[in-house]
């Protein structure tokens, strides 16, 4: 998880992976002072994202602006020929949507990813991102109506309806 989250900021993946380190060498080092925490995702994440942030601007390296679907499987019984066109069909999904997400701004492109994609709620993805509950829930909104806006002319309108509830 850690690593894919740090690749979407940088595709430096030995920068990725020594971060990885160094926060879990940090944590071993310091675990007799650390408080408790309930949820270590979020914590991990937050963490994380502060070590790399801080190496990435020390270094200067731009910060990837490239946001991945992942992708899904999803069974059903079906035709060989059915199976064809669902796949063929998925893949054309997922590349219009890839598109629309890459234009969205940076901030936009975490929130959407720390809620869907590590299904963080938003008091989680706000410690993230280091920005207050309403501003997530805002970004979040506002991502999701550009979205809507540019795929509502497509096919696509039925899919995003539906990625808005999940």
């Amino acid at each position: 998880m850690l690593y894919k989250y740090g690749y979407k900021f940088t595709s430096n993946h030995k920068q990725v992976e020594d971060c990885i380190q160094e926060v879990f060498l940090a944590l071993w080092e310091k675990r007799d002072t650390l408080g408790q925490t309930d949820c270590i995702k979020p914590y991990l994440l937050v963490t994380f994202r502060r070590k790399l942030i801080k190496e990435l601007s020390g270094n200067h390296i731009i910060i990837k602006n490239n946001f991945e679907i992942a992708n899904y499987s999803f069974c059903l019984e079906a035709s060989q020929e059915e199976e064809i066109i669902k796949k063929e069909t998925e893949k054309e999904l997922i590349s219009k949507v890839t598109r629309h997400l890459s234009k969205l701004s940076k901030k936009k492109r975490e929130v959407v990813y720390l809620r869907y994609y590590c299904e963080l709620d938003y008091d989680q993805v706000a410690a993230v991102m280091d920005i207050s509950y309403q501003s997530a829930r805002n970004l979040m909104y506002k991502a999701l109506k550009t979205l809507k806006e540019q795929l509502t002319s497509s096919p696509l309108s039925l899919f995003i309806t539906l990625f808005t509830f999940f």
